[in-house]
């Protein structure tokens, strides 16, 4: 996968997970229903296709870094126990088999030692927490999110 291909997807999930945090969505606003004016007519229902037994079904949105993991990730250290890891200057994904809960705890402290501060944090409803901190290299967004596959990825973004 080229870099800005690799770019571009990390960037539109960190965008939807953002997006979908609660904590910055805005509330939705009532829309005004009509009244029916017409005879309704029935349709046909889809039918669900069955799976092959070849096929496993996945919900996974990041691809599985096969790289082996940095230590450290420009200045941030990567969690001990990391399992691979791959990225550039401005993306860096690793995996892991700690929780969601367990990797912002440790970012969260690890962040606070090395001068960062929190600027704010979000969780969706697809178990993934967004952090995102300032400091004086810039702006590094932490995306944490489970997949399929009960593997906790950990996605640095530099902006």
């Amino acid at each position: 996968m080229n870099a800005i291909v690799k770019k571009t997807l990390i960037f539109l999930v960190l965008l939807g997970a953002l997006t979908s945090c609660t904590a910055f969505a805005v509330p939705p606003t009532e829309t005004p229903t009509s009244t029916p004016t017409g005879t309704a007519t029935p349709t046909a229902l889809p039918t669900n296709t069955p799976i092959p037994a070849t096929e496993t079904p996945t919900e996974d949105f990041l691809p599985t870094p096969r790289g082996t993991p940095m230590a450290v990730w420009s200045g941030i250290p990567i969690m001990p126990g990391a399992l691979a890891g791959n990225g550039d200057s401005t993306f860096y994904t690793f995996t892991t088999k700690v929780s969601v809960d367990e990797a912002q705890a440790y970012y969260q402290n690890e962040m606070a030692s090395l001068g960062w501060s929190l600027l704010g944090q979000g969780s969706g409803k697809s178990n993934a927490t967004l952090l995102i901190f300032t400091g004086d290299k810039g702006v590094i967004t932490i995306m944490i999110a489970t997949q399929a596959d009960n593997l906790t990825f950990v996605v640095f973004s530099k902006g």
